[in-house]
């Protein structure tokens, strides 16, 4: 909406301090959305592209041309406590995400399932890499209020030097499912697929 506007530059929190600081006051240390920031900071280009998601109100979804690189890396956020959304890509003349949701119980079973749907527009530019990208980012222990994330199940904490650690993506065939856990952030880069915006 805010590209729609014509905005350019949405500030949304400090470095530190307040409540909202991508570093904790007294250490220093990245405070978890730090690492969601970096991501998207690193993989989100300046080109916003158009989403239309008729997906529940849970599942938030962004499309940009990827930063510095071909492809289109789209951002999946699920806000739902009990939502699992699933999501498959398929390469056509307009690029269509079909996404499912069931319902997950803390006993892990599925109560229902609903096909809704979230598309862009663009085109798959070559058959030579078939494979994509994903950064999921979650909640240690699945506790929101928690202090660690996780990235694809990995625990981010700063290395022995103090440095950032890796923030290294799983490689996914291109034609397998996405699935997004609930309280979760989920960057997908698909580097084989383009948008005339893109170019």
């Amino acid at each position: 909406m805010a590209a729609k506007h014509h905005t350019k530059v949405y500030c949304r929190q400090t470095l530190i301090g307040g409540n909202y600081g991508l570093l904790d006051t007294d250490t220093f240390v990245p405070n978890p959305d730090y690492y969601s920031a970096l991501l998207w900071n690193r993989l989100m280009g300046k080109v916003v592209l158009g989403v239309f998601n008729s997906a529940a109100p849970h599942l938030r979804t962004y499309a940009h041309c990827t930063k510095d690189r071909a492809g289109v890396t789209l951002l999946l956020i699920n806000l739902s406590t009990q939502i699992q959304y699933k999501v498959n890509i398929h390469s056509t003349a307009e690029t269509s995400l079909q996404v499912g949701e069931k319902k997950v119980h803390k006993k892990k079973s599925f109560a229902h399932s609903i096909k809704e749907s979230v598309s862009w527009v663009g085109t798959k530019s070559s058959d030579v890499t078939l494979s994509r990208e994903e950064y999921h980012l979650t909640p240690e222990g699945g506790n929101i209020k928690s202090r660690t994330m996780l990235l694809n199940g990995k625990l981010l904490r700063l290395t022995e030097t103090g440095d950032i650690p890796s923030l290294s993506p799983v490689f996914t065939n291109l034609n397998s499912p996405i699935s997004i856990e609930p309280l979760s952030i989920k960057f997908i880069v698909f580097p084989n697929f383009n948008s005339p915006s893109c170019r």
